[in-house]
């Protein structure tokens, strides 16, 4: 084993060192790996590294991680440390995290363009064996974003409108500002004024980015603030579940 003298004594080259201490087949994984990858709210930690079943070898600074060896798809290297693969990496994370921290790392893949929804997907069919832990939390995950990743926004908005008024509901104002004390406080997709009701169409791009999101909540609290409540619906549930869209719909219009 041979370090640089007078290097920094960094995370990662903790990590690294703890890497070659764990052998030749021995990638960072796990949460590791999801900070190596820069997925949100993964931060540098505990090292956690996976390790084929044969091993023996203890590494007294790492949770070594026992797998089947890594075939070379799941494995790759950032900043020239072994990784598992950004696909193995979710699909790992998958038993490793609750479902909101696993949802955050996987949006935060996507937006950063490091994988694509069928990427992962052919992972987690390749390795997510029947009763593997998370697999079937990230399949959920991945199916919604598979779906909400398709249209865009003028299309989504396009197909609630029929679904509405098909249903027999009053037509909404499309693209209708609200305001209040501070000023505008945004314009919301569909909405029905004198109710004081918002529906938003909730476009997966738009609202996966972490800031995006905490915008959205401060809106939210702004509008609540004002007395208007908001229906949100994605593509999922427009294509899949239009009734519950059109109940939820007519029932905040009945109880105003």
């Amino acid at each position: 084993m041979y370090g640089i003298v007078g290097a920094p004594h960094t995370w990662r080259r903790q990590l690294l060192v703890a890497v070659w201490s764990a052998g030749e087949q021995a990638v960072a994984s796990h949460r590791s790996a999801g900070a190596l990858w820069a997925l949100d709210g993964l931060a540098e930690g505990p090292i956690e590294i996976a390790v084929p079943n044969s091993t023996v070898r203890k590494v007294s600074s790492a949770r070594l991680r026992r797998v089947t060896p890594l075939v070379a798809r799941d494995r790759t290297s950032v900043d020239e440390i072994p990784v598992t693969s950004i696909e193995r990496t979710i699909v790992d994370l998958a038993g490793a995290l609750p479902m909101g921290g696993l949802a955050r790392g996987l949006d935060s893949a996507l937006i950063q363009g490091l994988t694509r929804v069928e990427r992962v997907m052919a992972c987690l069919l390749r390795v997510g064996r029947r009763g593997r832990k998370g697999s079937r939390i990230l399949a959920a995950l991945l199916d919604e974003r598979l779906n909400g990743i398709r249209p865009t926004e003028s299309s989504l908005e396009q197909r609630l409108e029929r679904v509405l008024t098909r249903a027999g509901l009053p037509r909404p104002v499309r693209q209708y500002k609200v305001f209040d004390g501070q000023g505008c406080i945004g314009r919301i997709d569909f909405a029905y004024p004198r109710a004081r009701l918002a529906i938003e169409a909730d476009s997966y791009r738009w609202h996966a980015a972490r800031e995006a999101w905490q915008r959205d909540l401060r809106r939210r609290t702004r509008l609540a603030a004002v007395g208007w409540r908001v229906v949100h619906c994605t593509w999922h549930e427009l294509v899949h579940q239009p009734d519950q869209i059109v109940s939820a719909t007519r029932s905040a219009l009945t109880d105003d």
